[in-house]
């Protein structure tokens, strides 16, 4: 359909480095996704606004940005990309779609793509953000795991970046108790890719009985 389509495309264009979610929300704002993309595949000179602006932010430190986003576009199918991610089991969201989190429809700038993988259902309920940082201390850590723990008794779900330190803490003190609040993943990368490392247990459990959602698609690494 050509809604999918258009979903299809604005993974895509996601999946070429250097084009980011400012940018595709620009893109659908200029004429939609879809047509971003045949113009970014048509050549240099049909190029959106939207990814010319993107490509001159990038030039003093990719002086070749728009021949790039060319490039790696002629390499992709949009569809075939966006069966990769529902293969992967994936959940690919929009604006307007009725799974989108109804909370993120209040943002200045909704997230163009959400990529998710777990119960949607848990951004229905109470949640509380708990993030700090990576190099903790026992204090940290243990005031952390408490707060989450507590919370989660109450049925409040805890959000976290999954990082080391105290978002790690906070995840891994309720990741097994069973019934109640719930840890869930806002992250970075592409969520096939458990970050960091060490935390690929984790990775998978949340998944497994939370929820893992991002604004990246896979094969995203991460960076600064």
């Amino acid at each position: 359909s050509t809604d999918r389509h258009e979903k299809a495309c604005r993974v895509a264009l996601a999946s070429v480095a250097g084009i980011g979610p400012a940018t595709i929300s620009a893109c659908v704002d200029e004429g939609g996704a879809a047509a971003a993309w045949q113009a970014l595949v048509a050549g240099r000179g049909a190029t959106s606004d939207a990814l010319v602006e993107a490509a001159g932010r990038r030039r003093r430190r990719d002086p070749d940005a728009l021949a790039r986003f060319h490039r790696e576009a002629a390499l992709l199918d949009p569809d075939a990309v966006l069966a990769r991610h529902e293969a992967a089991g994936q959940c690919i969201l929009s604006p307007g779609d009725p799974a989108y989190p109804a909370r993120l429809l209040e943002d200045e700038v909704p997230p163009p793509v959400l990529f998710a993988v777990g119960s949607l259902s848990h951004l229905d309920g109470p949640t509380v953000a708990i993030v700090g940082t990576r190099n903790a201390t026992q204090l940290g850590r243990a005031t952390a795991a408490s707060l989450a723990a507590e919370l989660a008794d109450r049925g409040v779900s805890v959000v976290s970046g999954l990082a080391l330190g105290i978002d790690a803490a906070a995840h891994e003190a309720i990741a097994c108790r069973p019934g109640g609040g719930v840890p869930i993943g806002v992250i970075a990368t592409g969520l096939e890719r458990a970050y960091p490392r060490r935390h690929q247990r984790l990775h998978r459990h949340i998944a497994a009985v939370g929820l893992l959602i991002s604004e990246s698609p896979i094969g995203s690494e991460p960076s600064r």
